[in-house]
Order: structure tokens, then C-alpha cells, then sequence
């Protein structure tokens, strides 16, 4: 018997060939693997997927679903917590991820440094390639909000911090799914919601543990790292929406969950959206209101702030931003520039740091390869400026912060849309999204 704490990991896995690679990283690099138990929902088919497979050990726990009755990622989630055994920490990770060599003592310890008694980490984070290419040098995050799309729904964004780096974990407003580390108990007080799909997932957590309490830290290192698959090089998986046609029922059954929860939209339709609502409803140790308040977010009118989009919630942020920027907001107008080009129709206004060349470079390519669709729906990319005359003329620091970001402009220039992303493939994508008003 170990004496050291236990810690739960809870993975989800949809037809993954990196599963059981992560499982054989996590115990591989764990100061005390004997501590660590893993519980899987696998959802595979046995006579396709058999490079996905797991097998079930004194460690390892395994519940398997066939993808055809695959009820989406929460649905998946939830089912992995039902194999928690009271561990004295929960780690909830994606099924395609690599690890630092002490993880399970290093997110411990940097647990202990959070201020608030009821804490969790969470951050978007670094990235890694198979079989085991991490990235290097990687800088901590911040999650902060996008503006609502045009079907009501919130997605966020992660901002990369500058020097001076945090010494401590920075509390913070939202999360992401695929990294969050708490004390067990938090699975009892926040279980995850399986009548959730997916656009919905990480704002219905994060509000419904702020208001059972708890707060969210990002850490000022990178303990996991993510495969961020890229499409447009060719790495394809498997997703549950791809293999369900149908997959829009559950899109719109969880966005009535997710409007009644946080916005108290009683839904006239989809009234199954409501199933065991007070199981995975709000907490009562703080509200909703409360909630809105300090993260900037407005869920019944639809309205992302300033603080949200800036992340001005995480106290000190500035300090950890290049000297003097600051960003233009939503609702904005964009300052007067020579460039006529603009002046008639709906663009994109893209600023990227020069030291980002080849990001530059796949970006325009990639938009090269999408011009004819952009313009078709009344909407081009304008300019790409890693110059700091047009930063200066814009009122942020001509030293602009690592992510590249794009503004979405009205005929007439007023901001209307916010984006950015380190991957160029993601990043095209949303402005594609944005576009089609999605």
C-alpha cells in the first residue's frame, strides 16, 4: 500500500491511437506511479480500433462503450467518474497528452501554492508531437473570453505571458477540459454534466465551481502537454461528430442546458435538456451574478467585456504583458489609417509579431488557399502588419505580445470580433468561422 496521496486520472477516449501511449507516459514519468489510478471511458470499436485499446490493471480502470453509443465528450467524461474511488486528487486530462518527468509531485506541490481554500489548476496546455516531441521552453497561460458567436455560444482563447514571468499561480475565471487538477472532493461537489456536448463544456464548469466555491489558478509552468492536431497537414482523428450525422441534436439540447443554466432561459424546445438539472446545477456558495461580475461576461444579453476579453480579472496581468499595450475591444472603432481598402466592406485586420515568420507565412498560405471563400461572403483578410508603425498607430506597444490576433471589422471599422490563436490552421479557422457568422 502506498503512503503517498492517490490521484485519479479520468480520460475520455474516442477512437485514439495515442491513448494508450499517454497511459504509458503518465506512469513513466510519475515520481510515485504506485499512486496513481487511471479510469478511461473507451469508446472503440474492437474490430477497428485495436491500436486504441487499453487494457484494465490493478491501476487502471476501464469502462467500454461502443462509438456508436457515444453520447459525446461530457457524456464520456461523466462516465469516467464514475470509476472514482475517492482518490485524494483528480487529474481530468484529454486521452492525447505527454507529461513532465514528477508530474504527480510537482502538480501537488503547485496546488499548495494556491491562495484560496478551495483551489484547482487548470490552463490550455503546451503542446507536444508524437511519439514524444515537446515543445520547448514553454511559456505559461491565461485563459481569457472570445466574443459570443452569432448561435449565442462562448468559446476562450489562451494569452501567453511575457517577462517578467509569474512566480506563483495566477488565479483566473475559466478553464480547459483538458487539464484541470483539483482535490478529489471536487468530483463530488462539480461532477461533470453528461447531458453537455462540447461548445458548452468549459463556461458550465467553470461557473458552476465558482459558484460551489472553488477558483481557478493557471500555473506558471507546464507540468502536460496536448496534442494540437493540425488538419491542414494531414493529421486527421476521429471525432464523435463526424461519425454521428445526427450530432446537432445534442448541440442543441445542450446549448438549453446551457442558456437555462446561466442565462435562465427556460427552453421551449428540447425539454430533455433539462434532465437532472439540479445534480449538475449552480453551487449556492456564490451566484451567477456574482460570477458575471467578475469575469466580465453578461450570458443573458450576450455581452463579453473588456475585462473578459483581456483577462482583467487575473490580478497583476499587466505586469506580465509587453510595456504599454493594451487592446482594442469589441465595440470599438478602429483608428484612422491610410489604407482605403477597408473602408467599404467587412474584414479582418490581422497584427503578428515579426519574430512570428513562419507563422506569417503558413498563415498566408493558408489564407491564400481560403481567399475565394472569405470573399464570397463579404469578408478578406486586409492586412498583415508585423511592423510597429501600424502597432503604434493601433495604441498597442509596437513589441506585441507572443499570439497572433485579428480583428473583425464592419464597413465601418467598428470591431465587432476578436481572435487569435498560436496555431495558424486554428486561427484561420475561427476567422472562417467568423466569417459565416457561425
Amino acid at each position: 500500500m502506498t503512503t503517498e496521496p492517490t490521484i485519479f486520472v479520468q480520460i475520455a477516449s474516442y477512437r485514439d491511437p495515442e491513448c494508450p501511449w499517454t497511459i504509458k507516459d503518465l506512469f513513466a514519468k510519475a515520481e510515485h506511479p504506485e499512486r496513481v489510478r487511471v479510469g478511461i471511458c473507451e469508446q472503440c470499436f474492437p474490430d477497428q480500433d485495436q491500436n486504441c485499446l487499453v487494457e484494465t490493471t490493478d491501476h487502471i480502470r476501464v469502462i467500454s462503450v461502443l462509438p456508436s453509443e457515444s453520447l459525446g465528450v461530457c457524456w464520456a467524461r461523466a462516465k469516467t467518474q464514475t470509476l472514482f474511488q475517492d482518490e485524494d486528487y483528480v487529474l481530468m486530462i484529454d486521452s492525447h497528452m505527454r507529461f513532465v518527468q514528477g508530474w504527480d509531485s510537482a502538480l501537488i506541490a503547485e496546488l499548495a501554492r494556491c491562495t484560496s481554500p478551495k483551489s484547482f489548476l487548470s490552463a490550455y496546455p503546451a503542446s507536444y508531437k508524437p511519439p514524444d516531441h515537446l515543445e520547448q521552453n514553454p511559456r505559461p497561460v491565461v485563459l481569457r473570453a472570445k466574443p459570443f458567436t452569432a448561435a449565442g455560444d462562448i468559446r476562450f482563447e489562451g494569452e501567453t505571458l511575457a517577462d517578467p514571468l509569474p512566480e506563483k499561480p495566477l488565479r483566473g475565471a475559466f478553464l480547459a477540459a483538458g487539464f484541470i487538477f483539483a482535490p478529489g472532493r471536487f468530483v463530488r461537489e462539480v461532477p461533470y454534466d453528461p447531458h453537455l456536448y462540447f461548445d458548452h463544456e468549459e463556461v458550465t464548469i467553470a461557473a458552476r465551481a465558482y459558484t460551489h466555491g472553488w477558483d481557478v489558478f493557471s500555473p506558471p509552468g507546464a507540468f502536460v502537454y496536448h496534442y494540437y492536431y493540425e488538419p491542414h497537414k494531414g493529421e486527421t482523428r476521429a471525432l464523435h461528430w463526424s461519425d454521428h450525422r445526427d450530432w446537432g441534436k445534442f448541440q442543441l439540447a445542450s446549448r438549453a442546458r446551457y442558456n437555462y443554466l446561466l442565462a435562465g432561459i427556460v427552453p421551449k424546445e428540447h425539454p430533455a435538456s433539462l434532465l437532472e438539472i439540479d445534480k449538475y446545477g449552480l453551487g449556492t456558495v456564490r451566484t451567477i451574478e456574482e460570477f458575471e461580475k467578475f469575469t466580465g461576461v453578461d450570458f443573458k444579453e450576450k455581452i463579453v467585456s473588456e475585462r473578459a476579453l483581456t483577462a482583467g480579472f487575473v490580478e497583476g496581468i499587466i505586469r506580465h504583458r509587453p510595456p504599454g499595450e493594451r487592446f482594442l475591444k469589441v465595440g470599438d472603432v478602429m483608428p484612422s489609417l491610410k489604407e482605403k481598402e477597408f473602408e467599404e466592406e467587412r474584414c479582418f485586420f490581422c497584427v503578428m509579431p515579426s519574430a512570428f515568420n513562419v507563422y506569417v507565412q503558413e498563415f498566408s498560405e493558408l489564407y491564400d488557399a481560403k481567399r475565394e471563400e472569405f470573399q464570397s461572403l463579404g469578408c478578406r483578410l486586409v492586412f498583415i502588419a508585423p511592423v510597429p508603425d501600424i502597432c503604434t498607430a493601433l495604441g498597442i506597444a509596437s513589441k506585441v505580445h507572443d499570439t497572433p490576433f485579428s480583428y473583425l471589422l464592419d464597413a465601418r471599422r467598428k470591431i465587432i470580433g476578436l481572435y487569435n490563436n498560436r496555431n495558424a490552421g486554428n486561427h484561420i479557422h475561427d476567422l472562417l468561422r467568423a466569417a459565416r457568422g457561425q
